[in-house]
């Protein structure tokens, strides 16, 4: 049986071209959500040492705009930033996704 020969430019490899450009950005964007919650956990990491003990959690009613646990997961992305595995990388990008996912 003899092959149809396909369109110069079907709609699909269009459609699958506009699918790698949104997977594309959609990684630009998380590798920048990273970035930005690495820079705001050390932020708080320095804040926190900075304070001292037993001031932290009133520090945190006071000035941060989201939970102590949001606070949390936004160090531990600071902290984990010298591990530099595949698996790791995707374990951060899923945090920042349930993090900013989160409500307040």
């Amino acid at each position: 049986m003899a092959k149809k020969a396909l369109p110069a430019v079907p709609a699909w490899q269009q459609m699958a071209e506009d699918a790698n450009d949104y997977a594309a950005d959609a990684e630009r964007q998380l590798r920048s959500a990273v970035d930005s919650a690495r820079a705001a956990g050390d932020l708080l990491l320095q804040i926190r040492k900075q304070i001292g003990h037993g001031n932290w959690t009133e520090w945190l009613k006071q000035h941060w705009n989201h939970s102590d646990r949001v606070a949390q997961k936004y160090m531990q992305i600071a902290v984990s930033r010298s591990e530099e595995h595949t698996s790791e990388l995707q374990s951060r990008l899923h945090l920042v996704c349930r993090l900013l996912l989160e409500k307040k």
